[in-house]
């Protein structure tokens, strides 16, 4: 806007006069193809800001807006590990980890499905942003549904509508749903390590259990003796 007292664009001309502000230049911050912010330069004097000096503040902008996401993200990822080291809750950690994903990202919506081996399905564990009459449209096969993420891939669907991965391409387009990232969730080591870890764990826990309950016992019969010893005193000390 080159002069501030002829754009209509300006909403308050007036006051930036007063302001001594004659040019703006309005550049928009764009994250993820949206836009959260503006950044504008002001000028003392009418200026026509060449096409280097606009690539220049563009640039500018881009780097305030990774700047910002990385903040953003930062912030998110810090309250998951928050909720993730102080709860043992299952729940409580997965509906953090969505909350988190759709409020850093912008996106329509997240789910956590974990895999049901019995029935070869996938079982939703947490959501955010997404309805019920979505989340309830029917189970959710583990062969027809992005099938791949679960041998590892992380998987791009573009367009719900064009993809034979997507076990549901009407419900998705009825919700309002166009593309969807699909990341599987590793767990870290063997399975069959970590069952016998679990197993070990236990075990460790039944020792201590068994400590315990030994030393109650002897505690206990050491007790019994005790009053017993007491009584005998007691009476012989009544018969003398």
């Amino acid at each position: 806007m080159y002069d501030v007292m002829k754009d209509a664009r300006v909403q308050y001309p007036k006051e930036a006069k007063k302001e001594g502000i004659a040019s703006i230049l309005s550049v928009p911050i764009t994250v993820m193809g949206k836009i959260i912010g503006v950044l504008r330069i002001y000028n003392s004097k009418p200026h026509k800001y060449s096409e280097d000096e606009i690539e220049f503040i563009s640039s500018l902008a881009d780097m305030g807006a990774i700047a910002i996401e990385n903040a953003r993200h930062f912030r998110e990822f810090r309250n998951v590990c928050g909720v993730i080291s102080s709860s043992l809750d299952v729940k409580e950690v997965l509906n953090a980890i969505v909350k988190s994903v759709v409020s850093s990202l912008t996106v329509k919506g997240c789910a956590i499905f974990l895999l049901n081996r019995v029935e070869n399905r996938l079982d939703i564990g947490a959501s955010y942003g997404l309805s019920d009459a979505y989340l309830n449209k029917g189970p959710v096969d583990a062969e027809k549904s992005i099938k791949a993420s679960l041998s590892g891939k992380t998987v791009l669907v573009y367009d719900v509508t064009k993809d034979s991965r997507v076990q549901y391409p009407k419900q998705a387009q009825g919700e309002g749903i166009a593309s969807i990232l699909s990341v599987p969730i590793p767990v870290k080591g063997k399975f069959f390590e970590n069952e016998m870890q679990f197993i070990s764990g236990l075990a460790e826990m039944g020792g201590i259990a068994i400590d315990n309950a030994r030393m109650y016992d002897h505690l206990k019969a050491d007790h019994e003796s005790l009053i017993n010893e007491t009584h005998q005193w007691f009476e012989f000390g009544r018969t003398s």
